[in-house]
């Protein structure tokens, strides 16, 4: 059977919530007391906040804009795009979906220039692969 979570931000890391911790905030969580409620949960099946962060991770190092190889032996570290990986795991599960105006905006906030103007030849295929991590469709 596959259980059904709900799927929240919350101080700048996903976690998955049991249905209680919407209205209890300290239920269901790893980080218990102090836990803020948040509206606009989303339900999902067998994906957690944790594997969708770790899958755009990974999405956006092979992706790899600025050629820094990260997690290589001679390249950055492996979460060297953490930060903008997170911001746009985050997207996806709020809004089900990530465009590429979405991205760029996310870029733009990190490293102050649209990603589209530095690769936009692979940015459709980085576009696919990011919203299909939570089974959208652009």
């Amino acid at each position: 059977m596959i259980q059904r979570a709900l799927i929240c931000w919350d101080s700048g890391w996903l976690e998955p919530r049991t249905a209680a911790a919407k209205s209890d905030p300290a239920a269901g969580s790893s980080r218990g007391l102090g836990q803020t409620q948040h509206d606009g949960c989303m339900s999902v099946d067998d994906r957690t906040p944790r594997t969708i962060s770790a899958a755009v991770l990974k999405i956006v190092n092979d992706f790899d804009p600025y050629g820094l190889e990260p997690g290589s032996a001679d390249g950055a570290p492996a979460d060297e795009y953490s930060p903008e990986s997170t911001a746009m795991a985050r997207h996806l599960i709020d809004n089900g979906k990530i465009t590429r105006s979405d991205i760029d905006s996310v870029w733009l906030r990190w490293f102050g220039e649209p990603l589209s103007t530095m690769d936009g030849i692979r940015l459709d295929q980085f576009v696919r692969d990011l919203n299909a991590v939570i089974g959208s469709v652009p």
